[in-house]
């Protein structure tokens, strides 16, 4: 036997002994036994490496064999563990196209700490046993080299596979003219009427499923005819002869699903299921395919079952994959059917029009303008605002257009937003005065009195005034409110209101720092300030409401405490080391940075914002980049999970004032101005208009809302709020921004 191979057999002596031992203590103390099972095999693996140590150590073939076994297994089971994340990668992108790069290059990176952690050791041990010096002195063949080979192989082998098997291939949409001839035709059946040639249909395949014709009223689905009879011509006469025979209905609008692809789903169980459907683009329908069971992707859209699980505990935002009780309910499917995802091609009629659907939505109109249509969508999202506000002066916390809500305010929250609903009544003042509507100086008035029946003077020791129903009064709730209180005085002085307005500032003074920086925890009973607690968003509004202060007030001490907290938010803030990286919620910030020029000003400010606003564009969906046209504008968190249309609102803001700023200062900045227009854009494009609310019960009382997403249809009154007041700053770029 050859030095090589002796000294090789000692190392690895030691090496299978140490390894034995740590697998061992993790695989019994660290990792829980919630499946006993994996547990006794980890520990089996552990005892096979420490029965090889005895047999390593005295240079025996058996030793050799056990150890050798043993890396096989290893790394065999690594190979299952990556094959399985590969094909989780390879499965998500067959789903979700590119929305799924997100999730897949996470497939990914798990699959590398992987080989790191299960595969690394059994790897460097195979490669040193099985050297031809060492394999020639004990006698082995290289069989245990071709098997490893070969299952290495594995995962590539998953890859090719797993997309032929799962990615659907979508037909050729139909074109325009054929899908309104379409729509005339049907319509001319549901009013009785004779129906005209559809020669634009001819020979256009219907697809590899049923056509399905839907008739909304009122926001549910009142008549659906399905038709799997020859090519789409044909298909579409035999629905019009159904519609016909059950009587017309001329108040309904149509929507026509043609079937484009069918691709299966992995497994039944509810973790892959729920990750198994495009949210608005796919359907689901049982396997035995009866024409009446087909889930359309819009009745899952009806139906809010995306959407539902969060990433981090009580981060809303941060929610993906589909409620999968709720989806079986609707596709009559038992827990053990494995349903087939439908991927349909959708046209809605308005108008007269026939107007394609993505995600449930429909495109904007070609008229008007860019900058007038930015205008429109301010004011109908202050119109929805006021339409949502109750006589003593709050406002709807919480709506949902899909259902019919006409009463219950808030049932659903525990408590009312008192933070959000002073945002809203600033933003009525900001409307007012650019539209000079009285409607919102009346609801902003009414908003402002709410808020001083809720105060309290004075707020404990420090003195001043303060909205709060506990001990612990809430920073931010009170720095927002005299935000909105400032701006409420601006547009209508009051003596009272204004001494209101200056008890809320002498708190926040009061818990300003020397740094600038504010103490968030206080308690108005005994006085004690908590210099640990903090809140989001509390300094940065602060900032805004000294800064409105000295604009309104006309006073230096506000001035003075303005440029203090902008001065921290800007620069000391972020110190630390983390800071150099990131940003946190500037928003505020570079609002109130904005805000203050002429009156207050300093370059670094500017800077900061402009290296925030570019921050964010790192986030933003670029037109063109994605598959996904409906992204465009969006900022998101990944590839998979929905982008927010709060996002654009709160972004947007910043980034627009930031771009007013630069541009006022003299420095535009074009990149900015592109980016703040795309948020716009993509918030008008969300927004609740008569030709996007088909599946709405009382489109009226939807109309100017701004949902959280277009596949999650929650409204809350900030998404409106921010909406509104990004759209406004975005009005102010008229002059830089090309009309569309």
């Amino acid at each position: 036997m050859q030095d090589l191979t002796r000294r090789t057999l000692a190392f690895w002596a030691v090496a299978e002994g140490v390894y034995a031992l740590v697998v061992a203590f993790a695989v019994s103390v660290l990792v829980p036994w919630k499946t006993p099972w994996a547990n006794a095999l980890g520990l089996a693996y552990a005892a096979l490496a420490l029965a090889a140590v005895p047999g390593l150590a005295r240079r025996r073939r058996w030793g050799w064999r056990l150890a050798v076994t043993g890396g096989i297994v290893g790394w065999t089971a690594c190979v299952g563990v990556v094959g399985g994340l590969v094909a989780s990668w390879a499965y998500l992108r067959s789903v979700y196209g590119d929305f799924g790069v997100g999730a897949s290059i996470g497939a990914l990176l798990a699959a590398s700490g992987a080989l790191q952690v299960l595969g690394l050791y059994p790897a460097l041990k195979l490669c040193a046993l099985l050297r031809r010096e060492v394999r020639r002195d004990l006698g082995a063949g290289r069989g245990w080299v071709r098997f490893l080979v070969g299952i290495s192989l594995v995962p590539l082998a998953v890859v090719l596979a797993v997309p032929l098997r799962f990615a659907p291939r979508p037909l050729a949409p139909v074109p325009p003219d054929a899908r309104q001839q379409a729509l005339d035709h049907l319509r001319a059946a549901l009013e009785g009427r004779v129906r005209p040639e559809t020669p634009a249909l001819e020979g256009i395949p219907r697809g590899p499923g049923p056509l399905v014709v839907t008739a909304w009223e009122r926001g549910r689905p009142a008549l659906r005819v399905t038709s799997d009879q020859g090519d789409l011509a044909e298909a579409v006469r035999a629905s019009a002869d159904e519609i016909a025979s059950s009587g017309p209905r001329p108040e309904a609008r149509l929507q026509v699903d043609r079937v484009t692809a069918l691709a299966p789903v992995a497994s039944a169980a509810d973790p892959v299921l729920a990750l198994s459907v495009n949210p608005g683009v796919e359907g689901l329908w049982r396997q035995d395919r009866d024409p009446d069971l087909l889930v359309l992707p819009t009745d899952l859209l009806k139906k809010q079952v995306f959407g539902k699980t969060p990433l981090i505990p009580d981060i809303r935002e941060l929610r993906l994959g589909m409620d999968v009780a709720r989806a079986r309910a609707a596709a009559h499917l038992e827990p053990r059917d494995r349903p087939i995802r439908v991927r349909t091609e959708t046209w809605v009629e308005w108008e007269g029009q026939a107007l394609p659907v993505t995600r449930g939505n429909t495109p904007l109109p070609a008229s008007p303008g860019r900058v007038a249509r930015w205008s429109q969508a301010a004011r109908e999202g202050g119109a929805w605002l006021l339409q949502h506000q109750a006589e003593d002066g709050r406002f709807r916390y919480l709506y949902h257009p899909l259902s019919r809500l006409r009463d219950g305010r808030n049932r659903k929250v525990r408590e009312y937003s008192v933070a959000r609903h002073a945002g809203v009544v600033w933003v009525l003042g900001l409307l007012y005065e650019a539209t000079g509507d009285p409607r919102c100086l009346a609801g902003a008035r009414a908003g402002a009195a709410w808020l001083e029946a809720a105060m309290r003077t004075p707020c404990g020791p420090l003195g001043g005034a303060c909205i709060a129903s506990k001990p612990e009064v809430s920073f931010g709730t009170n720095a927002i409110a005299a935000v909105a209180l400032i701006e409420t005085y601006a547009l209508a002085p009051d003596p009272e209101l204004r001494t209101t307005v200056e008890g809320l500032l002498g708190l926040l003074m009061a818990l300003q720092r020397e740094d600038g920086e504010f103490h968030h925890g206080y308690d108005r009973t005994t006085g004690a300030i908590d210099p640990t607690a903090r809140a989001m968003f509390a300094s940065e509004e602060a900032a805004l409401a000294l800064v409105l202060a000295h604009r309104v007030l006309e006073e230096e001490r506000y001035r003075v405490a303005a440029r203090r907290a902008l001065d921290h938010l800007t620069g000391p803030k972020y110190s630390d080391f983390l800071g150099h990286f990131i940003y946190g919620a500037d928003v505020w910030t570079c609002l109130a940075a904005e805000e203050a020029y002429p009156r207050l000003q300093d370059p670094g400010w500017l800077d900061f914002c402009e290296g925030y606003a570019r921050f964010l564009g790192r986030l933003q969906y670029e037109p063109g980049a994605w598959d996904n046209a409906d992204f465009a504008g969006h900022y998101g968190f990944g590839a998979l999970l929905f982008p927010q249309a709060p996002a654009a609102g709160g972004f947007g803001e910043a980034v627009t004032a930031t771009a007013i700023l630069a541009r006022r200062t003299g420095q535009p900045a074009p990149e900015l101005e592109r980016q703040a227009t795309l948020a716009l854009d993509a918030l008008v494009r969300e927004q609740i208009r008569p030709d996007n609310a088909w599946m709405m019960p009382e489109p009226l009382l939807a109309r100017g809302a701004v949902r959280r997403s277009p596949v999650e249809q929650e409204v809350r009154m900030d998404f409106v709020q921010h909406a509104v007041s990004a759209l406004l700053r975005g009005i102010q770029l008229v002059g830089s921004v090309p009309e569309a």
